[in-house]
Order: structure tokens, then sequence, then C-alpha cells
């Protein structure tokens, strides 16, 4: 069922069934008692499951799930034996990941969810060496990562999926020298990442994927020690980071991507000592332009390690709350934003409670306990925050439960215990929780079977903030090559799309016309937002793209 409530600032959609689902076993991989061990999860195209398990026959490798027991099938025995398939990455057509092969060492290898199309991509290292590829980021389907050659060291690559079209970027610290290029981040197209080129140190560099639009930034710390870039992540178009320019220590920062915009935020903990800014975590509220609100753990001097937000200005990056008051920190973990909410862990410092589940709307009176889960000082050991369609499905245990799976609205009677999976106080230990086409999957085990692949089906979707009035008609909708979108009279601008992380993945100009047609080719499946940038007014747009 598909419900519109129209108050007078919001459109209020509500899909599926308002029932709670329990938890199934979609198959027991390695049957009895014995675990499979089902990891490395990866959604594809939001119609996939990517994992690695072990049947007891193959050893550990790559499997696929649609969510039934006959849909759960080993994609390719590649290796005889126990091997580890890691960082897995996917693009709109396949799964990279690295794998160490008998005679190859560690290279990259691809996937097409096929037996004859899972393969190695290139022996960058050739020989039993090790190439060791990681940091892996797309733009569309060419695919970049830091790895090492031969020749060239620790260096940027780019793969189209072909052994010619992977090659290396770019050899930023020239000869055999490593730049180890790090924590490669998109943001709009550009790839931001740390390298170290000899001189420098390790600075902010950002790539469009050739060798002439491989640069630095900026040289934040001047000279050869390097600003050490970290926690990079997209906000406002732009990437916000912590870093260390030699006078303030490591602070909050920001980059458009030009020398002369990337900046201090601000200086949180005042002098050389920095506040050291981490888990940053974008709010896409208003939906889906992730242009709201940051937040991100920080030490002011006074505080300890506690929650901040900023809005990119000065004045706007501010401490939430003292959660624990005093100079200790908190120890929040966990950041996951649901529905406009964050929900973290954190521990307050009083006998009343351990480290519990909190939520904040990014001011001090709305950042409060949500429920103490195991009544006391004990910890609830909370872990695997996961947004489920608008509701927060966790791992955690009660005095009574063992680690289980529970679930929560925000308010502490809704945060509720999902399914005593192991029944007692034994654990089922959920892990892995991934959304996939409105199943949750995650690992478990009931006592029965060991650690094997579960699911929720169907986890219905509550209420969801979408921009006002849905008021740019689209067609078709649902489209899978291109849309056409229906222009208010007399725009001129820019008219983007985002996916469902509040990314923009294309945009187009709109100049006085009535119909503008927007590509969408390479794209995943999914849903997508169509806004126009420029408007004085909000005006979006809900697309499905199958």
């Amino acid at each position: 069922m598909i419900r519109f409530v129209l108050p007078s600032a919001l459109v209020i959609l509500t899909l599926g069934a308002s029932f709670a689902q329990s938890p199934q076993l979609v198959k027991d991989i390695w049957p009895g008692a014995a675990t499979s061990v089902p990891y490395n999860f990866k959604a594809w195209n939001d119609s996939l499951l990517w994992f690695t398990a072990d049947d007891g026959m193959f050893g550990n490798e790559i499997w696929r799930s649609n969510g039934t027991e006959a849909g759960t099938y080993m994609v390719k025995d590649i290796v005889m034996g126990f091997n580890f398939p890691t960082n897995f990455f996917t693009t709109p057509n396949f799964l990279y990941f690295t794998l160490n092969f008998s005679g190859l060492g560690e290279e990259l290898w691809m996937s097409d969810g096929t037996e004859a199309g899972t393969k190695i991509v290139k022996d960058i290292m050739p020989g039993s060496g090790s190439s060791n590829p990681v940091f892996l980021a797309n733009i569309g389907e060419v695919v970049l990562f830091s790895a090492n050659s031969p020749t060239k060291g620790h260096e940027l690559w780019k793969t189209d999926g072909t052994e010619t079209g992977t090659t290396i970027v770019k050899d930023i610290n020239e000869g055999v020298g490593n730049s180890y290029p790090s924590y490669l981040t998109n943001v709009d197209d550009i790839i931001y990442f740390w390298a170290d080129d000899g001189i420098h140190g390790d600075e902010l560099w950002k790539t469009n994927g050739t060798p002439n639009g491989t640069v630095m930034v900026k040289d934040i710390n001047p000279g050869a020690a390097g600003s050490n870039p970290n926690n990079l992540v997209r906000f406002k178009g732009q990437l916000y980071f912590n870093a260390n320019d030699g006078t303030h220590g490591p602070e909050l920062w920001k980059s458009d991507g030009t020398e002369g915009g990337t900046v201090m935020v601000k200086d949180i903990y005042a002098g050389g000592n920095g506040s050291d800014p981490t888990l940053l975590t974008a709010q896409c509220t208003p939906w889906p332009t992730c242009d709201s609100l940051l937040y991100f753990r920080a030490n002011n001097g006074n505080t300890g390690q506690e929650l901040f937000i900023s809005d990119g200005t000065e004045n706007g990056t501010k401490l939430v709350k003292d959660i624990r008051p005093g100079a200790t920190g908190s120890d929040l973990e966990h950041l996951t934003i649901v529905n406009g909410t964050l929900f973290f862990s954190a521990f307050d410092g009083t006998t009343n409670s351990g480290h519990e589940l909190w939520k904040s709307d990014g001011t001090e009176a709305g950042t409060v306990l949500v429920k103490d889960i195991y009544p006391g000082l004990l910890d609830s050991d909370i872990d695997w925050l996961t947004d489920a369609n608008g509701t927060l499905y966790f791992q955690a245990k009660d005095d009574v439960h063992g680690v289980e799976l529970w679930k929560s609205n925000g308010t502490e009677a809704g945060t509720v215990l999902v399914q005593d999976l192991y029944p007692g106080g034994l654990s089922s230990a959920p892990t892995e929780l991934t959304m996939v086409d409105g199943n949750l999957f995650f690992t478990a085990s009931d006592g029965v079977v060991g650690g094997e692949l579960w699911m929720i089906p169907n986890v219905p979707t509550s209420s969801r903030e979408v921009p006002e009035k849905n008021s740019l008609p689209l067609f078709p909708n649902p489209a899978k090559d291109v849309v056409t979108v229906q222009l208010p009279s007399g725009y001129s601008g820019k008219v983007a799309l985002f996916d469902g992380l509040g990314r923009m993945v294309r945009t187009a100009v709109a100049d006085n016309q009535e119909f503008l047609q927007m590509d969408l080719e390479g794209l995943e499946k999914g849903m997508y937002f169509v806004r126009l940038v420029e408007s004085p007014v909000s005006q979006a747009a809900k697309l499905i793209l199958h």
C-alpha cells in the first residue's frame, strides 16, 4: 500500500505493511551446527547480496543471494581450500574484490555474478608478489584504487574491468617510492584522497582519473611533515575532513577542490593540541541533499571526545552536548542517521547506565538516552546500527537475553527485541546487517544451525520526510535509460539527480525550457530524487530506476 499525507510543509511517504516481520533462515550453507561464517556483505543494484561463506567443502568463496534458498549459491570455487576474498566494492555492473591466489599473490578480481565472469582483473605485481589493492572508489564504471607495482611502488591505479584498461593513473612519488594513496572519496565524480609525493608529506590530492587531473589540492602543512588528511566525507557538495596544518593540530577542514577553497572550518580546541574530529557523518535533511548538518566526535579541551555538529561555518560548528560531563568524554560510537535522527552509542558516566543507545536532533535538549537496554552500569554491547527502511535495527543484549537483534523508532517503548533467535541467555550474535530490496540480511546462529545467512523479509517502511509537493512531473517513472523532467515555467539553472545516500550522481542545465532529458545509463537500480538546485523553493520528485 502507498499512502500520501499532505501537511502544510511535508509529504509523508508510507510504504509496505504495518506489521512486524520475523527473521527467517535463508539457507543453511554449511549444514548442521557448523558455521559457514557469512561476511563481507555488499548490496548490488538493490537486488542482490554478495558475501563470502564456507560450505564445508570448497572453503571460503564468493556467494550471492536474492533472499531465497535456491537463489543463494556459490558463484565460483576460485581457490581450493581456505582463502579470504576481501575489499568488496560494487559498480552498477560488477563486484570488485581482492584475493590472494596461489602463484599470483593478492590482486584485484571481479565478478558479474557468473562463474565465467569471476576472474582476476590483472596481475599488477607479476608472479607470486602482491599488489595489495585497497581504497576502491569509482567514477561510473571506472574504479580507482591504490596498488603496488614493481617499478612504481604503491600508487594510484584505475580499471575499467579489462586487463588492458587497468593502468597506473599517476606516479605521484616518482620512481619506486610509495605515495600510498588512501581514503579515496567521491565528491560529485572527483575522487579526493591523501598521498605523499615524497616532498610535501601526506597531503590532500584529487583526481578525475587522468594524469593531468591528478593534483595536490593544497600543501596544508607546508613542508615535508604532511597534514595527514583523514575521515574524508562529502557534505554540501564539498569535502570535509580532519587535517593538521602544523599550527592548530588536527581540526575540521573543508575543500571545494581549489587551494583557496581549502580552509579550516574552526579551531575547536584552541591552540596546537587539536580537537581531532572523527566519525564524520552527514545528515540528509532535507532529503536528499545531505546539506543540513555534519555530526562528528571531537574534543574542545574541556569536554573530552563528545558530539559536535557543523553547518560548514565557524559559528555553526559547536558542541551538541557534554554527555559525560567533564574532560573524560562519553566514548560515543556508531553514528548512524535514520529518518533525520542521529543514533549512536555512548556512556554518560552515571551509575544508572553503561554504553547504551542514544539519539540526537542536533540540539542539547534533543540529545537523550533512548533506552537503558541492559539496566544498570553494564553495557548492552550495541553494534551494527543500520537504517532498515526508516527504522533502526541493531545488535544488543539485555539482562535476560544474549546478543540479539533489536529495533528502535527512537522512543523507549519502541526500542524492542525483534526475536530471541538463540533462546535464553545465549547469543545469536547478529552481524553484517545489510538492506537489499526491502529485505534485511544478517549473519546469526539460532543454536540449531551455526552462523548462517538470515533475513527479515519485506521490512515495513516508516515515514520519511521528502521534499514538498513532489512537484516535478517525471516520465516515464519508473525509468530505465532516460527520464524526462517537466520544468516549471521560466526555470533556468541546474537540475540534479541524487541517489538514496544524498550523493549528486547526475546534473543537467535547463535554459527556460519546458522539458529536460536526463541520462540514467550506468546508474544502479533503486530510488533517486530529481531536484531543481537553483529554485527559490524546494522542488523535487522521487524517481525509481529499474
